[in-house]
This record gives C-alpha cells, structure tokens and sequence, in this order.
C-alpha cells in the first residue's frame, strides 16, 4: 500500500478541507434528504461543512493526506458544542437557506441516542471523506486508523454515526461495533452509531 502521511489541518485551509468532504458527501442520504434540489445543495452543503471542520479544527482534530485526498473531522473527549463555539466557527453567519434547523432537530434525536448509550467521554469522528477520485484506496481507512491509535493513546472510546450502509459495513469490516440501529423521524432515515475501543 501506498505510503501516506497524516497531517493536521492548519486554519487557512478549512475551505479546501470542507470542500473535499462537500463533494465526497454529494450523494450521501442525509445530504440528499437536506438538499433534495441538487443547485441547493451544490450552494449550501459546502458552507455547512465548511463550518463543521472550521469547528473540529478550532475545537477539536482535523487530519488530512497530503494533496487534501482524504479529511476525518473529530470532536475530543468531553468537549460538548456551545453556543459561543458555534459562532466562532462561522454557524451564526450561514444563510438562512442552509436550513440550520433540520442538522439542529436531526442531531437533537442522534445526539442523546448517543448519549443514551455513551455517556462516558470518547473521540467523536463527525466526518471522514475521501474525494471521489481517490475512494477504494484505502485513504479513508488510513486516516480512520491514525484516530484509533490516537484515541488508544488517551485511552478513550472512539464513537461515530453514519446514516450510511456502505459506511456502516466499512467502519464493521474495520473493528467497530453496532451500539445504535434506528430511525431518526425528522429524515426518516435509517442511521446506526458505532463505537470502537472503550
């Protein structure tokens, strides 16, 4: 396999991050439920993911290859969102058509399932994206694994959800176990949490 090297995500490049995991989540089901128009969703999801890695990049841990091929997005144990966070990372200034309500009443039924069934800290993989040219080269797995040793070296859990089947299975084949399998009412789409470690 090729040799790849993890590299943090600086803050001058959160827009060429969030636009490699725009265009590698073009067609993923929550994505597609948001967006249904896809000139909508061409002009919103960037900006909404735009946002989410300024956040983890500020807040949290964003790794990616070299040449931007791959990105994985993470929240550190313990650290809950705020609302002074959020507008720091640029949420209070999307407009108003990037429909921040739905992610809000979505991740409001994600968020205390994984609570539920979590509650102690772990590492939170909100994003993992490969761009769409560089997908079935094992990029995603490489910077999946570069976060579990991190997370083995805290001696935390890693936790994820993932309204993905073909997600699902590879984060399976990889080691993770199914604590979530539900429906979440505001999409109407199926979604599942995993955890590794802990």
């Amino acid at each position: 396999m090729e040799s790849w090297r993890v590299r943090s995500l600086d803050a001058d490049d959160v827009a060429v991050a969030g636009s490699v995991v725009a265009r590698a989540f073009e067609t993923d089901d929550l994505n597609l439920r948001q967006y249904p128009d896809a000139d909508a969703r061409a002009r919103c999801a960037p900006m909404l993911f735009e946002a989410l890695v300024r956040y983890d990049q500020l807040f949290g841990q964003v790794d990616y290859l070299d040449g931007f091929v791959a990105v994985a997005s993470w929240m550190r144990p313990g650290e809950g969102e705020t609302p002074e966070r959020l507008a720091q990372a640029g949420f209070d200034d999307l407009p108003e058509d990037v429909d921040m309500g739905f992610i809000e009443n979505v991740f409001g039924f994600v968020g205390p399932a994984i609570a539920e069934v979590q509650p102690e800290p772990h590492w939170h993989l909100r994003l993992l994206a490969v761009e769409p040219l560089h997908q079935g080269r094992g990029l995603g797995e490489v910077l999946m694994r570069h976060g579990l040793e991190r997370a083995a070296s805290t001696g935390d859990p890693v936790v994820l959800e993932t309204f993905s089947p073909r997600a699902m299975r590879f984060y399976l084949r990889n080691g993770f176990e199914t604590i979530v399998d539900a429906i979440e009412p505001t999409s109407g789409l199926h979604f599942w949490v995993l955890r590794h470690g802990g």
